[in-house]
């Protein structure tokens, strides 16, 4: 089962929302985020809790590599957001990249999760 998630108000949502949006529905932890997204141990945390605000180009670029997102989206909100199917893809190329062996599924399949709910 296929979850779809329409996000219609993208812009009204703030970086450390988008970038707690994705990696909820990569379904990976905070630690992995930061590994796969090439962040400092903790970085992931500190800009979901907004005790990093502002973000280098660096960081950002390496965040939307690994969820597959556009930095306009992640980090203006303006286009559209990924779906929970291209996360997913994203995330085992990172993997991949990062030499994990790990295949099995990264999110339930039966999840739904709503914008702004990470």
């Amino acid at each position: 089962m296929t979850t779809i998630v329409v996000v219609i108000t993208n812009v009204t949502m703030s970086v450390q929302e988008r970038v707690a949006f994705v990696r909820s529905m990569a379904g990976i932890s905070a630690r992995e985020f930061d590994r796969l997204s090439g962040l400092a141990p903790g970085h992931t945390r500190l800009i979901e809790t907004g005790k990093r605000s502002s973000q280098e180009v660096d960081t950002v670029r390496g965040i939307a590599q690994a969820v597959g997102c556009s930095l306009d989206w992640l980090c203006n909100g303006i286009g559209e957001a990924p779906t929970q199917d291209q996360i997913v893809a994203a995330i085992a190329r990172a993997r991949a990249e990062h030499g994990d062996r790990e295949s099995g599924p990264i999110v339930d399949p039966d999840a739904t999760i709503e914008p702004g709910a990470a």
